[in-house]
């Protein structure tokens, strides 16, 4: 599969959490592969980076691509910018005309001819003589130059680095008898032989008939450069009114529609989809676009369902909260109503291939036939929360947090920090620390909807939870044990959603995911099974223990997991909500004073190429257990500093490697620890893979590495795709 890929967890990256004008974040990741097609364009669903072909053909005049005309015979053979001559940009099995040349001078470089509505392909300096060696053999030599302003004939003349390319095209048109006598041709060829940077070649099979004034032209190629514009089948009909002109309709491209591989290695939508139904964002105007599309498509299915005055509407807020079925219907929706996505549920990466600083290909395999798939595409996109297609691919990546010093972060390192208040303490040293895993759970109080917990989980062991009898003593959470170590949030339908409050210092998920993020999928699947039986534990010991007071009974027992929730995953979520593991090393690093005011440190929150907003306090749960003298709260604990959080644009940099190319990571994103802990968020997300989906369109179609994507393009796109750029308030 050739075109553009994203591998994740099914979240937010222009995917779902990834892609209608390409969208979101994903949800939270995904591998998405998308192929060169004439006038690609974006379209957005569902945080899912998918592109779509807005037209299969692009009409244009063959008589106007060549400067020089010699005969007006030649109207009916024109070169192509890509070296190769024909019906406009594609390849005809006619050859030159024995004895004849043809010389065309023009702005456009080979690659990508369409460079989607308004726009061109890319520019230079585009010299080719074409020459009929015999009446089946054909000779093009062409000379590239990447600038416009340079004396292109002159070695040297052109800046340092930029491309100078001397190539040629060859083409030989079969001579049988039986296709002349019926006007027409069979033809071979390849265009970008030799030359000191291959980057468009294509070898390709064309045949070729006259009808009339008609002129039909089908062929296959497979192309070997990093921007072939010749893969897979191609056509053109062309028309010629007069003796000198010619009109030419062509398709370019394996598909009508550019195709798109999304990879999850369980369901798609991730966290969204998976228990986190309390959309996770302050200011709702700073974030819209993709999200804002999936919110008002929540609130449109609570209306629909169940009636506009109905208490399901009123407890969706509007849209930003809902119940987990509900999120991966519509991240299912905005799917299917694209063509040429291929899902691929159930699915892990193996490896990644590179070459010369690029990402070629990945290799996935399917966990349920244990069969390897390769996936080639022209972009990927990194949308795991793990972060695994950047260190596959050879990206260098920061794992665990930082040490004060080293960005001159007030909150980076080990650190103790009153929630939403001050720092009380912490050497500020770094380490490989990550901030605890866990699941958000949701919960019905519906009888008939319910499936009870009948027996404690594997493993289960009380002791492990006793450490919340000091935060009851304590006084400072209250008096029901079930609400000290529970955060619960109302949802549609009799449900709520159960996230684990690490506020308490009886908290007993940090530290359990040691080896996790770098563990094969075994140890993670250990790991992962591990935090479902303490979570399954801590709820059976509020609904059951002995030494649990009776109000906390009741509170938990009210609850239990929902009958139409995760029906294949025995009614319990399928992500873990890994909020952290690698982050990428990218053009720019986001820190801590590019989100937040403070006294001492500089506040620099605006960016030229920013791409989305972020808005979220920082929040990071805690790193370590209760440790001795831990009396306030536990160590590596950031909740919610508002106070010092503010809205601020969030840089394209980020996304880009420093060094791989065909690479954009817009979940496990270039930033510290600190600033990640307000990135994180699956809204964020979605604005982040949006972007990302926005910014493979223009790199495939404008053929340019994601790095060198025309910035004012691209928010301008964005733009008018709905999404924020700009913090809109100073709150």
């Amino acid at each position: 599969m050739l075109g553009q890929s994203v591998i994740g967890n099914g979240r937010a990256v222009g995917a779902t959490e990834a892609t209608r004008s390409v969208t979101g974040a994903v949800t939270s990741a995904v591998t998405c592969a998308v192929t060169n097609a004439v006038d690609t364009k974006v379209t957005r669903k569902g945080g899912l980076a998918v592109m779509t072909s807005a037209a299969a053909f692009a009409t244009l005049f063959a008589a106007l691509i060549s400067c020089f005309s010699l005969t007006s015979a030649l109207a009916q053979t024109t070169l192509s910018p890509n070296g190769y001559s024909g019906l406009g940009m594609t390849p005809s099995a006619q050859t030159i005309p024995s004895g004849m040349a043809i010389i065309d001078r023009s702005s456009a470089l080979p690659g990508a001819p369409f460079a989607g509505p308004g726009s061109r392909g890319p520019s230079g300096q585009n010299t080719q003589v074409g020459f009929g060696l015999t009446d089946n053999f054909e000779v093009i030599g062409r000379l590239a130059t990447q600038d416009q302003n340079c004396n292109q004939f002159v070695p040297g003349a052109c800046p340092p680095g930029t491309i100078r390319d001397f190539s040629a095209g060859l083409k030989y048109s079969l001579p049988v008898e039986w296709l002349k006598r019926n006007s027409a041709s069979l033809a071979m060829g390849l265009n970008d032989a030799g030359g000191a940077a291959s980057l468009f070649r294509s070898y390709y099979l064309v045949g070729s008939k006259s009808l009339g004034s008609f002129d039909v032209s089908l062929g296959a190629a497979k192309g070997v450069g990093n921007a072939a514009p010749l893969q897979g089948g191609f056509g053109a009909l062309g028309w010629s009114p007069t003796s000198w002109s010619k009109l030419s309709v062509q398709r370019i491209g394996p598909d009508t529609w550019a195709s798109a591989a999304l990879v999850s290695p369980t369901f798609f939508g991730g966290m969204s989809a998976s228990g986190l139904g309390a959309s996770d964002i302050e200011h709702r105007e700073m974030i819209q676009g993709l999200f804002r599309e999936f919110v008002d498509r929540v609130k449109a299915h609570y209306v629909t369902a169940y009636g506009e005055s109905s208490e399901a509407v009123k407890l969706c807020k509007d849209g930003y909260w809902y119940e987990p079925r509900v999120a991966e219907l519509i991240f299912e929706n905005f799917i299917n109503e694209q063509p040429g996505i291929t899902v691929l549920k159930h699915h892990q990466l193996v490896s990644a291939e590179t070459k010369d600083g690029r990402i070629m290909s990945v290799t996935v395999l399917s966990r349920s036939t244990a069969k390897e798939q390769q996936l080639k595409a022209k972009v990927f996109a990194d949308a795991t929360y793990e972060g695994d297609l950047i260190a596959a691919a050879g990206a260098e990546f920061r794992l665990g947090r930082e040490s004060r010093d080293e960005f001159g972060e007030p909150h980076a390192g080990h650190i103790y920090n009153v929630p939403g208040g001050e720092r009380i303490g912490g050497t500020g040293e770094g380490d490989k620390r990550l901030p605890a895993f866990t699941f958000r759970i949701p919960l019905s109080s519906n009888p008939a909807n319910q499936v009870p917990l009948t027996s404690p989980p594997p493993g289960y062991d009380r002791s492990r939870y006793l450490g919340y009898f000091d935060d009851l003593k304590g006084g400072k959470f209250g008096n029901n044990l079930t609400t000290i170590a529970f955060t619960v949030r109302k949802l549609p339908n009799d449900k709520i959603e159960l996230n684990m409050k690490p506020t308490p210092l009886g908290f007993v998920f940090a530290e359990e995911n040691a080896g996790y993020i770098e563990g094969d999928w075994t140890e993670r699947e250990r790991i992962t099974a591990k935090l479902r039986n303490i979570s399954l534990g801590l709820l059976w010991f509020l609904q059951h223990d002995s030494e649990v007071a009776e109000n906390a009974h009741a509170t938990a027992l009210k609850y239990q997991p929902c009958r139409d929730e995760f029906t294949d995953y025995d009614h319990f979520p399928f992500q873990l909500y890994v909020r952290e593991g690698r982050r990428l090393v990218g053009e720019f690093t986001l820190s801590e004073r590019n989100i937040t005011e403070q006294p001492g440190l500089v506040s620099e929150r605006l960016h030229d190429d920013a791409i989305a907003v972020g808005e979220f306090p920082i929040d990071s749960f805690p790193m370590q257990k209760r440790q001795p003298g831990d009396t306030v709260v536990l160590e590596g604990y950031l909740g919610m500093l508002g106070k010092i959080t503010k809205p601020y644009q969030i840089p394209y940099r980020i996304m880009v490697p420093e060094r791989v190319n065909g690479l954009i990571v817009p979940v496990p994103a270039s930033t510290t620890h600190v600033a990640f802990s307000s990135v994180r968020l699956e809204p964020t997300w979605m604005a982040l893979g949006q972007a990302a989906g926005v910014a493979a369109h223009l790199a495939i179609t404008h053929d340019v590495e994601v790095r060198a994507v025309p910035m004012k393009e691209m928010q301008a796109e964005l733009e008018k795709q709905g999404a924020v750029l700009r913090p809109v308030t100073n709150r």
